[in-house]
């Protein structure tokens, strides 16, 4: 790291050499070496970056297989394809989260010694993480999207097609997040980070409208219902394909189409990416810098 190591200084402390640094390097040098550094430690490890794709794969896989081309029947489609998308938002969240929960407490020990030693401060290291996640983030949500969404009967339009992508992704974002907050808060325990991980998950996964109307959410639960962020992505996904829906009722006229099904889930039919995909980015933003100020905490304590 040429700019980090022209502030090296040596001395020589009994017969041997102590390395100490005099001086940071500019905010700029720390964040670009901390970038190169991550990506390379990807290059590095090919099996965990390979390991991100190929469960990918895999799930999307088992979700075309399971609910491959499911019909707009006016008997089943509101719980095959309510049930679909559901899934959908949940498998990109888990996803997101559970790679990004172990993120921090993984290089911990590695970040206080070399931020003790002056070598940067937390600010450039916690920007290389979240830059290094979105390439992620945004590739492995692609992949999926294009091998199962056609596959499984959604509908099968250009606009459609992106808003669920851009849905997904932006509940990824929400999900890595809250695992960066997580893993800060876990510091240097990895296997902690991963069980309260997995123990956030299901407080949310209540509110997010699937198992319960929206509307009948008691008035004291409302600060975890509007914290939910699979709530939001999942809101949207049913806007996206439910909103005039042509149904199928084989020979005779519907009496009703997909809009009628969000009323009675309690869902609005005209809340598309408002209020959804405003309400994911100010999460994952808020707990970002939220996991931010709690590494920071954590890695000057000596």
């Amino acid at each position: 790291m040429k700019g980090i190591m022209e502030s090296l200084s040596m001395s020589e402390n009994g017969g041997g050499i102590e390395a100490k640094t005099t001086s940071r390097a500019s905010i700029w040098s720390q964040f670009s070496e901390n970038v190169m550094r991550s990506f390379k430690d990807s290059h590095r490890n090919p099996r965990f970056t390979r390991g991100r794709f190929i469960s990918g794969l895999i799930v999307s896989i088992i979700i075309g297989l399971f609910y491959f081309d499911t019909s707009n029947n006016i008997d089943t489609v509101q719980a095959n394809k309510s049930g679909l998308l559901f899934l959908i938002v949940l498998m990109s969240a888990v996803r997101s989260l559970n790679f990004c929960v172990l993120t921090i407490p993984l290089t911990f020990h590695t970040t206080k010694r070399e931020f003790h030693n002056q070598l940067y401060t937390t600010l450039p290291y916690f920007l290389s993480v979240v830059i290094c996640e979105i390439p992620y983030l945004v590739a492995v949500n692609c992949l999926q999207h294009v091998l199962f969404y056609f596959a499984v009967g959604l509908r099968r339009d250009a606009v459609s097609f992106f808003n669920a992508l851009a849905c997904n992704i932006v509940t990824g974002w929400a999900s890595s997040g809250i695992g960066w907050f997580i893993g800060a808060m876990a510091g240097s325990e990895p296997k902690l980070a991963a069980q309260l991980g997995a123990s956030l998950i299901l407080p949310f996964f209540l509110f997010a409208g699937v198992l319960k109307s929206d509307k009948d959410t008691a008035v004291y639960l409302f600060p975890i219902k509007f914290l939910s962020w699979l709530r939001y992505g999942f809101m949207m996904m049913m806007v996206n394909e439910f909103k005039d829906l042509e149904l199928d009722c084989g020979d005779q006229e519907c009496p009703y189409n997909g809009t009628a099904i969000l009323l009675k889930m309690g869902v609005e039919p005209d809340e598309l990416w408002w209020p959804n995909i405003p309400a994911n980015l100010a999460i994952g933003l808020g707990f970002t810098v939220a996991a931010w100020l709690v590494l920071a905490h954590k890695i000057t304590r000596r």
